[in-house]
C-alpha cells in the first residue's frame, strides 16, 4: 500500500508540472523573438512587483499580456542596415516604394476610446527602469504641428513614469491631430500634458520662442524634481534609452549643452533691434537645448533674462540666439554656462550633442530629401544614426522610406531589453571630457 504522503506529493507534483509546461508555452515559446526578454520578465513581476536586475533595475509592473510596440521589423533586417548594407537598403527602399506604409491613426484613435487598452497596447510602463533613472527624472518639451501619430510613437519611446512632458500642439493644427493630442495627454495625465495655450508658431517670428518657453516654464511650475530639460519636435526620435541619457546628463554635471558660435552670427537678424542689452555678447545657436534646471528657471524669470527676450522681439529667428547668448556669456553667472574660449572653432572642440541634424551642404548626404535646407532621414543615414555620439535625430518623417523610423524603434527596444538584463555595454567617459563640461561656469 502507498502511503498517503506520497500520493499528496506525487499529485502536487504533477500540478505544479502541468502548470509550467502550460506557463512555458504561452509566455515563452509563442512569444514573438523580441517578446521573449519582456515574456520573463512578466513571470518574474508576477512575483513581485520590483524585481532587481543586477541590484541596478527593476521591472514596473505589466499592465497587459499583450507586447506590440517593441517587435522585430520583419520585412528587411535592421542590422544590416545599421552597417549601410548596399543589397539590404536597395531591397528596402524598394519594398518602401512600392508598398507605401498606411497611416496608423485609425488604430490609435480606436485605442484612445479606453485608456487602459491604449496604455497596455502601446507599450506605456513596459521599460525596465533604473533606479539611477528613477533619481534623476527628466523633463521633456515637444512642440507639434501635424501627425499626432508620429508624436505618439515618439512619446512612447521616451516615456518613463518618473519624466514629465509638455506638448505644445500649434494652433495652426488639424482638428483631428489636436483632439487625438487631448486624449493622449488625459489617459497619461500623471506625468503628461497639454501646455496651457496654443501658440500659432511661425518662422522667423518670436512666436516659436514663446512656445518654447511657454513648455518650459509649465514644467517648472508641474514638477519640482527633474534634473535637465530637453526641448523636442515631433519630427524627432531618440538615439539614446533613458538610461543612457541620466548617465550622459550625470556626466555632465551641471553643464548646458547648447549651440554657440560667433563666426556663424549672422548680425543682419539683429540690425533693426539696436545694441544688444547689457554689453552681452551676440551668439547663433540652435533652438534644441539639453539645460538644467536652474538654467531654464534663469531663462523663464530672471529680470535680465526678460530684457534679453523683449530685444528678441525685433530679431530675425530670436530662438536660434536667446539660449545661446545667455549660456555664452558667463558673467551672467548662470549655472553651468560656457565659461571656455572656443567660440570661434566650437565644432572642433565644443561639439553640440543634443541633435543630429543634416543641413543642406556639399559635405553631407541626405538619402531622404532635404525640406527647408534640413535632411529628412533615410534608410541610407541609418549606419550615421547607429554610431551617433548625439542624443536625438531630427527629422523625420513616418511615410518616407518608413523603414528608418521602424528599424530605429526596434534599436531602441532592443537597447533597453539589454539594460533590464544587465547587458548594457554604454560608457559615458566620452561626454565627461567634453570641453563645454570641463569649461562650465
Amino acid at each position: 500500500m502507498i502511503p498517503i504522503k506520497r500520493i499528496h506529493f506525487t499529485f502536487f507534483f504533477l500540478i505544479f508540472l502541468t502548470i509550467a509546461v502550460l506557463v512555458f508555452y504561452k509566455f515563452i515559446y509563442k512569444a514573438k523573438p523580441l517578446q521573449f526578454v519582456e515574456a520573463i520578465n512578466m513571470l518574474y513581476s508576477r512575483k513581485s512587483s520590483k524585481l532587481q536586475m543586477n541590484g541596478r533595475f527593476s521591472q514596473l509592473p505589466p499592465e497587459s499580456e499583450t507586447i506590440t510596440h517593441s517587435r522585430r521589423v520583419t520585412q528587411v533586417n535592421c542590422k544590416k542596415l545599421f552597417i549601410g548594407d548596399k543589397r539590404e537598403q536597395l531591397q528596402a527602399k524598394t519594398i518602401s516604394d512600392a508598398k507605401p506604409k498606411v497611416s496608423s491613426l485609425p488604430k490609435l484613435r480606436q485605442l484612445l476610446k479606453t485608456c487602459t487598452l491604449f496604455k497596455q497596447k502601446r507599450g506605456y510602463y513596459k521599460h525596465c527602469t533604473s533606479l539611477l533613472e528613477q533619481e534623476f527624472p527628466l523633463a521633456f518639451s515637444i512642440l507639434m504641428y501635424k501627425s499626432s501619430e508620429q508624436v505618439e510613437r515618439l512619446l512612447r519611446m521616451i516615456y518613463r513614469p518618473q519624466n514629465v512632458y509638455c506638448i505644445h500642439v500649434d494652433r495652426k493644427a488639424d482638428i483631428a491631430d489636436i483632439g487625438t493630442m487631448v486624449k493622449i495627454a488625459s489617459c497619461l495625465k500623471e506625468n503628461v500634458f497639454l501646455s496651457s495655450k496654443s501658440i500659432d508658431v511661425r518662422w522667423g517670428a518670436p512666436s516659436l520662442l514663446d512656445a518654447e518657453l511657454l513648455c518650459m516654464e509649465e514644467l517648472l511650475n508641474r514638477s519640482s524634481v527633474w534634473k535637465y530639460l530637453i526641448n523636442l519636435t515631433g519630427q524627432e526620435l531618440p538615439l539614446k534609452t533613458n538610461y543612457e541619457l541620466v548617465k550622459i546628463l550625470r556626466a555632465y554635471d551641471g553643464a548646458n549643452d547648447i549651440e554657440g558660435t560667433i563666426k556663424r552670427l549672422n548680425k543682419n537678424r539683429f540690425r533693426k533691434a539696436g545694441p544688444p542689452p547689457m554689453n552681452m555678447t551676440i551668439t547663433k545657436g540652435s533652438v534644441h537645448i539639453v539645460a538644467n534646471r536652474d538654467f531654464v528657471n534663469y531663462a523663464i524669470f530672471n529680470p535680465k533674462a526678460r530684457t534679453l527676450r523683449q530685444w528678441a522681439k525685433k530679431v530675425l529667428i530670436p530662438e536660434e540666439m536667446f539660449f545661446s547668448t545667455l549660456n555664452y556669456n558667463p558673467q551672467l553667472g548662470v549655472r553651468g554656462t560656457y565659461n571656455g574660449d572656443d567660440l570661434e572653432t566650437n565644432n572642433v572642440k565644443k561639439p553640440f550633442i543634443a541633435r543630429f541634424v543634416i543641413w543642406k551642404h556639399p559635405s553631407q548626404t541626405c538619402h531622404g530629401k532635404y525640406v527647408s535646407d534640413v535632411c529628412v532621414l533615410g534608410i541610407g543615414n541609418l549606419p550615421q544614426l547607429h554610431e551617433s555620439k548625439e542624443m536625438f535625430a531630427n527629422k523625420f518623417y513616418w511615410d518616407l522610406q518608413h523603414f528608418t523610423m521602424d528599424c530605429m524603434e526596434e534599436l531602441y527596444y532592443n537597447r533597453t531589453a539589454d539594460e533590464c538584463l544587465g547587458r548594457s555595454t554604454f560608457n559615458e567617459s566620452y561626454y565627461r571630457k567634453l570641453d563645454f563640461v570641463l569649461n562650465k561656469v
